[in-house]
């Protein structure tokens, strides 16, 4: 019985030590960048996954406007390249709970025209 009693109280306090580096800004920080693989393209559109994260930031690379809109655990992305020219990866920034994961992406050319397999990853 004495057994069960420790494990019992072990479990409040490992809870209660999780919760206390959350509170001093102790989460994971996770780091990733949006990367397109067509080159074709000049504007695009992702929604990301980012759970239970205190904080999200994005980064547009150099050339490339865009604006971001979170709901609950999904962050939408969207950027655009200020010239007709591709873009760099967009680095983004999660702070707190489980790494980031791609739900969806679209990508256009310089003619607003959707690009069938514009190679999305998020790494």
């Amino acid at each position: 019985m004495k057994r069960y009693r420790r494990i019992s109280c072990a479990l409040p306090a490992a809870l209660l030590i999780t919760s206390l580096l959350r509170f001093v800004g102790c989460d994971a920080r996770h780091l990733a960048a949006i990367e397109v693989g067509a080159g074709s393209a000049r504007a695009c559109d992702v929604l990301v996954d980012v759970g239970e994260a205190s904080s999200s930031h994005v980064e547009f690379g150099d050339g490339a406007r865009g604006a971001l809109s979170q709901k609950g655990p999904r962050l939408g992305i969207s950027w655009a390249a200020a010239t007709d020219h591709s873009f760099t990866p967009v680095a983004l920034t999660v702070q707190g709970g489980r790494g980031p994961k791609l739900l969806t992406s679209s990508c256009y050319d310089a003619g607003g025209r959707p690009i069938a397999n514009p190679k999305v990853t998020l790494r």
